[in-house]
């Protein structure tokens, strides 16, 4: 069978076609590495049996990438990381803080847009996420959790006052105070606190993060310059006394004071006080302090429940601007918080409230 000029020029067309997608669809598998690596990894608060499953699974995708990581305390984290970094001897991944991006975007990559974009990130995650690690145009980070204020209780207490569901308002919390404290009838001592609220950091770690919470429920609007003046929702007498009246003696919801210096974390362990307000990563500490502790989690109090506002901490993974496998870290990053049963797992093992918006 005899082909014409214009049948031979259309099949060789079509097979140069047909080369080009197959070429394509080769170049679109091919892994990101040819030759073996490690990527560094420093983070905090995790320890390696946490996070080796989930490093596992990308090793079994990536077996040419081996993972190093190391924890820091958070205390000395932030200092040893920049030095780090300076130094040129850094990570090429690292956990970054929600309230860094402000002072830290310039040690970072951004995410490539095609992985993940504006659109996606809001569809994946919560708000909050875009508001600490995007700049409007780039996304910097990704979480592996989100961690909230909450109202932490002991079941005990509350059986034994015959309370059987915890205060979802400010409001219904005053109301329990005297059903959940203690007092000394002679010396007035608190003997029992309903809640560790209205001291400061002496006793209360947290305490700047709850009166920030209450300012943010109250719709607190703060002056642009000197000539205005500040606006309250609520009225303003109540709002600015609302915290320190649960540590005045002579307030009917008296409940708490700095004499508690052990801290609230220690006092809730010990049983010396029904409700504490903090994060859920807690719940490891309260548990290893006192394995027996019945403890209960809610949701965080609020004035208004149709508008709930939260105070959020927490961290997200990050590409070093310094790495020499950055295409490597952010699929790394990407397998950890965007893998629905990574995330899961994650979740399980640290105890920790999920990022992604399906699992929460």
């Amino acid at each position: 069978m005899k082909f014409s000029t214009k049948q031979i020029i259309v099949i060789i067309i079509v097979i140069v076609i047909v080369l080009f997608v197959v070429l394509a669809i080769a170049i679109g598998r091919k892994p990101i590495v040819q030759k073996e690596i490690t990527l560094t990894i420093w983070g905090v608060n995790d320890s390696q049996e946490v996070l080796k499953s989930v490093f596992e699974d990308f090793q079994k995708k990536y077996p040419k990438i081996k993972i190093e990581y190391t924890k820091f305390d958070e205390a000395d984290y932030e200092t040893s990381l920049i030095n780090a970094l300076a130094a040129n001897k850094g990570p090429d991944i690292f956990m970054f803080h929600r309230s860094w991006l402000g002072k830290h975007k310039d040690k970072i990559l951004a995410f490539d847009k095609t992985k993940i974009s504006l659109t996606k990130l809001r569809e994946l995650f919560p708000s909050v996420i875009e508001q600490d690690f995007s700049d409007g145009q780039n996304i910097y980070a990704l979480p592996l959790y989100i961690d909230t204020l909450a109202t932490i209780y002991n079941k005990d207490i509350f059986d034994a006052t015959a309370i059987a569901i915890p205060p979802t308002t400010w409001q219904e919390f005053k109301i329990l105070i005297p059903r959940l404290r203690k007092i000394d009838p002679k010396t007035s001592a608190i003997l029992r606190a309903a809640g560790a609220i209205g001291g400061s950091k002496t006793s209360i770690h947290n305490a700047s993060e709850i009166l920030n919470l209450i300012m943010m429920q109250a719709n607190l609007s703060f002056p642009k310059n000197a000539s205005e003046q500040l606006s309250f929702p609520l009225e303003s007498e109540e709002l600015l006394s609302f915290y320190v009246e649960f540590a005045n003696p002579k307030s009917l919801v008296y409940t708490w004071n700095d004499g508690f210096s052990q801290g609230s974390l220690e006092t809730f362990s010990n049983e010396e006080v029904a409700i504490i307000f903090d994060y859920q990563d807690n719940l490891k500490i309260l548990k290893k302090k006192n394995p027996y502790l019945d403890i209960g989690v809610s949701s965080m109090l609020q004035f208004d429940l149709d508008k709930p506002i939260n105070f959020a901490n927490y961290w997200g993974l990050v590409i070093s601007n310094k790495s020499k496998n950055p295409a490597a870290a952010q699929s790394f990053i990407l397998n950890l918080a965007l893998n629905e049963t990574n995330s899961r797992k994650y979740s399980q093992l640290s105890g920790r409230p999920p990022a992604l918006r399906k699992l929460i």
